[in-house]
């Protein structure tokens, strides 16, 4: 176990960025994908350095507690990602702050955005879509507070900062099982093609805006939706394999979803609208 970051050279994609000794943090170079066994290494060496850099990082005490025997997301196309504990860390506290009744379709849907985009970090592709988990939005100076400072009450900046530093075992044990089950080819796809979701007054006027698109699914608290850049792909055009197995997707049905103990992320919601016109959705 390393002490410090500056003991080794290690990538860390989740992040975007190396540490190299003499030279600090770099930017990894485009393209680059480190090998399966670096990539873990670095997940996990670097997660365990000292407790000033931990907090900074915001990986929680608890990262050894994460599973780190994983999957990888891959494509009809050929594409893969190997999934890494940093990953399923990041995941679990949006999965859990966003809310909803079906934390499934939500997983799923961040997978097959970040699919479809071919990123290079799923932690990366997590943190800008989601409100609670973006640094855009965890200080008054960060430039989503400044563009919208009605979003950034000190109520929600506190919730933010809770969300992004929740370790693992805090995160709600339903949560931490789907986001396994994900990462383990064990969570069936109830969504194919979505790679969208809103609240359901958000969701409506993005798909009345947009031609091609729809919703497939309506949860209380999500709709998830079918953009036209995903419309004819095959329900089975991003899955997850483990050990052998392969994730396996359940017949999409338009249904309006009802639960209990449903939790509604509404400023996440919000963002959503926003960062979407500002990204790429028009």
């Amino acid at each position: 176990m390393i002490t410090n970051p500056a003991d080794s050279i290690a990538f860390m994609r989740d992040e975007g960025y190396a540490w190299v000794p003499g030279r600090g943090y770099v930017d990894i170079v485009p393209g680059r994908k480190p090998d399966r066994s670096t990539i873990l290494h670095a997940d996990r060496e670097h997660m365990r350095a000292t407790a000033a850099w931990k907090a900074k990082r915001g990986l929680g005490a608890d990262i050894d507690s994460v599973p780190d025997n994983l999957g990888t997301i891959q494509t009809k196309s050929g594409w893969t990602y190997d999934l890494t504990p940093g990953d399923l860390l990041w995941l679990a506290r949006a999965v859990e702050a966003e809310g909803g009744t079906r934390p499934d379709a939500t997983i799923w849907t961040f997978a097959q955005d970040f699919a479809l985009h071919h990123g290079d970090s799923f932690t990366s592709l997590i943190r800008s879509y989601s409100q609670p988990v973006n640094p855009i939005w965890s200080s008054p100076t960060a430039s989503g507070c400044v563009a919208h400072p009605d979003m950034c009450s000190p109520a929600k900046l506190a919730h933010r900062a809770d969300v992004q530093s929740k370790p693992w075992s805090s995160i709600a044990a339903g949560v931490r099982s789907k986001v396994v089950a994900f990462a383990q080819a064990a969570l069936p796809n109830p969504v194919p093609r979505a790679v969208e979701f809103a609240a359901d007054a958000v969701a409506k006027a993005y798909v009345s805006r947009n031609p091609g698109s729809r919703i497939i699914m309506s949860a209380r608290g999500n709709d998830y939706i079918v953009t036209q850049a995903t419309a004819d792909w095959a329900p089975d055009q991003v899955t997850v394999t483990f050990q052998g197995r392969v994730s396996k997707v359940t017949s999409p049905t338009l249904a309006i979803v009802i639960g209990v103990g449903v939790v509604t992320a509404a400023g996440g919601f919000a963002y959503w609208a926003w960062r979407r016109h500002r990204r790429r959705v028009k």
